[in-house]
């Protein structure tokens, strides 16, 4: 019986150890996209914008990103929600196409 209770207490400290250290991976992924969203900021502040280019639009005073809703649907019927987040997420990157392309 405490045979079968110290495997379970070593079972328990492994999954322990084994998420510990997964959160800790991903935070490090989180940094790293961080600061590659913040370089690729930096360098393309100043640019035109044209037709094809992939944007994000930034809050000037927030820092905060426009982020499209695609699941949520706005009060207005036919129209999606759009929030400002403070990370950017699948609907945060705007591309602009000209109307007779669509």
């Amino acid at each position: 019986m405490e045979a079968t209770e110290s495997m379970m207490e070593k079972s328990k400290k492994e999954r322990k150890e084994f998420w510990k250290k997964r959160v800790e991976e991903l935070r490090v992924k989180v940094e790293l996209e961080i600061k590659d969203q913040e370089e690729e900021y930096e360098n393309s502040k100043g640019e035109e914008v044209t037709y094809g280019l992939e944007i994000q639009l930034r809050h000037v005073y927030s820092k905060c990103v426009l982020t499209l809703r695609k699941k949520e649907l706005a009060e207005q019927n036919g129209c999606v929600k759009v929030t400002l987040e403070e990370l950017e997420g699948d609907g945060s990157s705007f591309r602009f196409v000209p109307a007779n392309n669509l």
